[in-house]
């Protein structure tokens, strides 16, 4: 019953509403508004069709009916339609108006709204840390050592607390937010491990070059086999192409300033190359002389070594940093004093005597110019305790003019400051020379420029210095460097961390402190194996004491029939450890595979062959279970940047684990992508005096070439106790090498050991130019009277044919056409910009360029047209130039007129 009751109610209200339709009038329901958009087309068209079938009916039945009465009626609607989408139009243009207006509105209200947000949490959590630091201290007055320590650590496992809240719970504590601006939300690629907000950065999945045979073709065995027979031309190729590589050496004599040599640094262009030595001076090397020689002396501080020199991008200035914490920014472009320079010394048959050049700016830590002394930070008593920088580099920032004018410092506090010091460059050029300081020190910075923090106050150290500080290493950072030479700033401590850092506004913390942009972690460990249990002994060709004597027909039979189970067991096995034993009675090759699938954590059966080195004959195979274990590094002992700004080299020394021997593991790491390039090549330390000496000294040293030649392939430069190898990052071959016994297959460069004698404690820096690579070695720390460097010159001697097939394999290996870039060489060239081309300052140009944009779009604007030839006020507005920049043009004409006269040598 309830239900035919409602079923009759829904059928009475269905009814009126029919009959509701049918009787009212009708009001353009059925009008053009009563249609879709994707309608509108088909109701034009039809419309104007339906309209004259209707008059036409009408015309027929209503004969009487005038047709002017109809036009008037059309004319009527037509200009009742147009008021409509007039009253329409403006109704929109209004809507629009106030929409601009109410989004101008939100988006101040927003801002303001988050500032406000940020300014009470700033203030909220400086109160909290100031009850905990005043609980934690209690009545000392924050005067002792345990509060220095507590004032540092405190706000750290504060922010820490903070960063772990906004990730752990972020739903929760997003609900309670005005506006949901979140700087700590970032993107992260997924497909790198993370730990604790850190991606691991593993290289258990690469293989060392060394044990590299095949390649995985998912059963392809066609493509297996091109691959290799491209990948061994391309080998062979290069290898061919090292062997016409023709070695030379030279000293060159210094002065007795500057022996003890310490450290040497290569520039960006590769054509200088710094030295800084154990007085405290640095003299800077030119190789675009034949020989290199000494073009500049800058005379520091007393019997202060210096640690560390850092180029800026230009290669027109440089920072030391010195062992009692003195640093100095030179300039190869300003001499100060010029006028009252010191007169150069009397030159010898075998010393030259650079001009001399002086430190334009300086921190000390002695008289802690490393503190902050106002600021937020310096209200936080931000490194009260002497410190010291112990490397440095100049930043990314740069001017109109292409100068870097701040610098960055790693403290030994584990902090990276950021100095800027453009005001102290500019007021001592300003003084030194009045009208006629450099355009550099003067122009603005465009990239990169300050960040100002949320407070309102800058953070200044001594000298009048403005500085910002980086925070988050817990370990000594031993690598500063910036991506691509010119962008985000990278750090590295011996734990291994990996910091990448912006330097923008969103980065800056609420205690005004810089924190990473991304954060990695390099893993110290690799999985090695440990045989376990009793070897299976399938084959031996030697005497065995359970079984009878042997024939050899019977030794070759049994031979050939394991030698056919272990081709057909190759497929499901890849190479894990290869030894070369040193016994020239009987020289011998073990070979150790492990499955191809892989070991799971309770072990697997690895298989071990070991052949004569001579014959290559199978001399016994054997089975053994192996299980897997972390073999951890025991340190870090070297990381360096190439000199491009996207590579950075990492070499870590591993521990002996039979039955892998100790060694050096180098590896490649792409800055960019921050990611592991497949690369991996690992140098066996013979004994265990060495790994411990590589250990505790600093036996070993590297370096990273640019790419050389037609091989458009970066190298890897090693000294280990005073042996010098050089690896292909593209093959990973060793195609250089010092070593007095080598293989008998090695083709290469094969450096004589009695004609270029290097001693254990050799360091290097790489540069290249003329078509040449260049090798400077010296070894560090050395007060002798008598201390030359001496220069390692590697000459290409090939021939066009030789190059043609080495780059024709690499093509058919890797299967593009990239072409390779051009090798690092210095060129004279000669201006062709005016009638002044020879004399032409580069800054001069640079400023006419800009002020001739600017003239032709001021006569846009304003309708007037200026011929471009060179007016009389052209020609005014140069002299200026030139008269402003006189000194530097000076230098100009005279680095010209000397790179003549070399070129005549």
């Amino acid at each position: 019953m309830p239900a035919t009751i409602a079923r009759v109610n829904r059928l009475r209200q269905e009814f009126e509403r029919e009959e509701l339709r049918r009787t009212r009038l009708y009001r353009g329901e059925c009008g053009p508004q009563s249609y879709e958009r994707w309608q509108m087309n088909d109701y034009f068209v039809v419309r104007p069709i339906v309209e004259e079938l209707v008059e036409r009916v009408l015309s027929i039945i209503f004969k009487s009916r005038s047709l002017p009465a109809l036009d008037a009626y059309s004319h009527s609607s037509r200009a009742f339609a147009q008021i409509q989408s007039n009253s329409r139009l403006l109704q929109l243009i209004v809507e629009e108006l106030i929409l601009e207006e109410t989004h101008s509105l939100s988006v101040d209200i927003s801002s303001e709204t988050y500032q406000m947000q940020r300014f009470l949490a700033d203030r909220i959590g400086s109160g909290f840390l100031q009850i905990i630091q005043k609980a934690s201290c209690g009545d000392c007055e924050m005067t002792c050592a345990a509060c220095d320590r507590h004032a540092k650590s405190l706000p750290e496992k504060f922010h820490d607390l903070q960063s772990n809240r906004m990730k752990n719970r972020r739903g929760v504590w997003h609900q309670s937010q005005c506006v949901q601006l979140d700087p700590w939300k970032k993107e992260r690629d997924d497909s790198v491990p993370s730990v604790n907000g850190e991606a691991v950065l593993s290289f258990d999945h690469l293989i060392s070059y060394d044990l590299i045979k095949t390649k995985s073709f998912a059963g392809r065995s066609d493509a297996e086999s091109v691959w290799r027979q491209n990948s061994d031309a391309c080998r062979q190729n290069e290898a061919k192409y090292w062997s016409l590589m023709m070695p030379s050496g030279f000293t060159l004599p210094i002065t007795d300033n500057c022996s003890g040599i310490s450290v040497v640094k290569a520039s960006f262009n590769r054509r200088y190359v710094a030295v800084g030595t154990v007085r405290g001076n640095i003299f800077v090397i030119d190789f675009n002389w034949t020989p290199p020689k000494p073009v500049r002396l800058g005379i520091g501080v007393k019997d202060d070594a210096i640690v560390d020199i850092a180029w800026s991008i230009d290669s027109s200035k440089l920072i030391s940093n010195t062992d009692k914490g003195v640093v100095c920014v030179w300039s190869l472009l300003f001499e100060k004093n010029s006028k009252n320079t010191i007169a150069s010394a009397k030159e010898s048959e075998d010393r030259a005597m650079p001009e001399k050049f002086f430190p334009i700016f300086k921190l000390e830590a002695a008289v802690q110019d490393f503190k902050f002394y106002t600021g937020p930070l310096a209200e936080r008593s931000l490194h009260n305790n002497p410190t010291k920088p112990l490397l440095t580099a100049f930043h990314s920032s740069m001017t109109l003019c292409g100068s870097q004018p701040s610098l960055c410092l790693v403290l030994d506090s584990n902090d990276v400051i950021r100095c800027d010091i453009s005001e102290q460059l500019r007021c001592s050029d300003e003084t030194e020379n009045g009208d006629d300081a450099e355009l550099d020190h003067r122009s603005p910075v465009v990239y990169h420029p300050q960040v100002f923090p949320f407070s309102g106050r800058m953070n200044v150290i001594g000298s009048d210095v403005k500085a910002e500080i980086f925070r988050q290493h817990r370990h000594s950072i031993m690598f500063l460097g910036f991506v691509g030479n010119c962008r985000d700033m990278v750090t590295m401590d011996t734990g291994g961390y990996i910091n990448r850092w912006k330097y923008a506004r969103e980065f800056l913390s609420r205690e005004e402190v810089f924190v990473p942009f991304k954060r990695y972690r390099l893993s110290l460990h690799q999985t090695q194996y440990i045989p376990l249990g009793e070897r299976k002994v399938i084959f031996s060709d030697g005497g065995d004491a359970d079984r009878r004597p042997r024939s050899e027909a019977e030794i070759k039979q049994e031979r050939d029939r394991v030698e056919t189970v272990i081709s057909s067991a190759m497929n499901q096995l890849h190479l894990w450890h290869f030894q070369s034993s040193n016994d020239q009675r009987s020289p011998m090759n073990s070979f150790i595979y492990k499955p191809s699938e892989g070991v799971g954590a309770s072990g697997a059966t690895f298989h071990a062959i070991i052949r004569h080195r001579g014959n290559r004959l199978l001399s016994s195979y054997f089975t053994q279970q192996f299980f897997p274990v972390q073999n951890k590094a025991g340190r870090i002992v070297v990381c360096r940047m190439s000199p491009s700004g996207k590579e950075m080299v990492i070499v870590l020394i591993f521990p002996e684990l039979k039955p892998k021997e100790a060694h050096l593991a180098i590896l490649v790491l792409d800055v960019c992508e921050m990611r592991l390039k497949n690369f991996r090549k690992e140098v066996v330390l013979p004994d265990d005096t060495l790994y411990q000496r590589c250990l505790e000294e600093s036996l070993m040293s590297c370096d990273i070439t640019d790419p050389i030649g037609i091989t458009s392939s970066q190298y890897v430069i090693v000294i280990v106790n005073g042996r010098l190898s050089g690896y292909s990052v593209a093959t990973g071959q060793m195609v250089l090498t010092s070593a007095a016994k080598t293989d008998s297959g090695f083709i290469g460069c094969h450096l004589n050991a009695k004609k270029f004698s290097i001693s254990e404690n050799s360091r290097l820096a790489v540069t290249s130019a003329h078509g040449s690579l260049f090798l400077t070695l010296f070894e560090p720390r050395r007060k002798d009277s008598e201390n030359p460097l001496f220069i390692l010159r590697l000459k290409d001697k090939n021939s066009d044919l030789t190059r043609k097939q080495l780059r024709n394999s690499i093509i058919q290996w890797r299967g593009d056409t990239v072409v390779p870039p051009s090798e690092q060489r210095i060129d004279l060239v000669r201006w062709t910009t005016g009638p002044l081309h020879s004399q032409h300052h580069i800054k001069v140009m640079v400023r006419e360029m800009l002020e001739s944009v600017v003239d032709s779009v001021f006569d846009k604007v304003h309708g007037v047209s200026v011929p471009t030839e060179n007016t009389a006020e052209n020609a005014e507005r140069r002299s200026k130039l030139y008269a402003d920049l006189g000194r530097e043009v000076g230098f100009l004409r005279k680095e010209y007129a000397e790179n003549r006269i070399a070129k005549q040598f």
